[in-house]
């Protein structure tokens, strides 16, 4: 049996392109942004590596201050599923854009990465053109990992 072809690299995060193509897909009405690095396993000849992706997920605005509520139950417990549970996915883009130029010591120093990312996101989120559903706000965080980082607005 022959190993499958390797996989083609993922781009590198395009914050307009990623954004746009999320907001697009996500059709009408108010809608809000999670940002979640998250890895997946790359592999090469006799190696294989974690590589951080950033997958977005567009979901039903919801009030702020369930939002609040929610993900303050969600760090307590430590189960992201209450969250997920309570909101409308609306679109997503997962395992498609490489952050990893983003975090070029990947594990370490994921804070300059973590800036890096937000203020790529922000800027694209502050020139966007008018059309598609409204942008509430953008939040940001690693998997399985909060609270939740306000981006924009």
């Amino acid at each position: 049996m022959q190993p499958p072809p390797p996989r083609a690299p993922r781009p590198t995060l395009d914050a307009s392109l990623a954004l746009a193509a999320l907001l697009r897909a996500a059709g009408t009405g108010p809608v809000f942004v999670e940002l979640v690095v998250d890895t997946s396993t790359r592999s090469g000849p006799g190696t294989s590596w974690l590589e951080p992706c950033l997958n977005l997920g567009c979901w039903r605005d919801v009030d702020p201050a369930d939002l609040e509520r929610w993900c303050d139950r969600v760090h307590a417990s430590g189960d992201p599923g209450f969250l997920y549970d309570q909101l409308t996915e609306q679109a997503s883009s997962t395992f498609v854009w490489s952050v990893a130029a983003y975090y070029p010591a990947w594990p370490d120093d994921l804070a300059r990465g973590d800036h890096a990312v937000i203020e790529a996101v922000a800027a694209a989120a502050r020139a966007r053109a008018e059309g598609g559903p409204t942008l509430s706000r953008i939040v940001f965080h690693h998997v399985d990992s909060w609270p939740l980082v306000s981006v924009w607005p």
